[in-house]
């Protein structure tokens, strides 16, 4: 009769100092997203470039665009100075003649 009391008694002891089984279930389901909403935002800017140079003509001349603006699709599409250095060059094609006829 003892022994099963203190099992209990030892098994209470554990689970007051173990973590509670919600705080267990909450840092899993943030871990869980932080994995898949880490593969949803982008980590740079250039897929949104891409999209720009298909819009461009690939002449010789227009190819300093092209590279200028994969250059700046390295930045991060969540900084400002990405943004700006980005709509500038496709400003530039454009200005050189190099977007295609729509």
């Amino acid at each position: 009769m003892r022994i099963p009391v203190a099992v209990a008694l030892c098994c209470a002891l554990l689970a007051g100092c173990s973590k509670s089984p919600v705080d267990s279930a909450i840092k899993a389901a943030n871990a869980a997203s932080l994995h898949f909403m880490s593969n949803l935002v982008e980590k740079n800017a250039s897929h949104q470039t891409e999209g720009l140079i298909r819009n461009l003509q690939h002449r010789p001349d227009c190819l300093q665009y092209i590279d200028a603006l994969r250059q700046a699709g390295r930045g991060s599409p969540y900084e400002g100075a990405t943004e700006y250095r980005i709509a500038h060059v496709y400003q530039d094609a454009q200005r050189a003649g190099c977007e295609k006829p729509h």
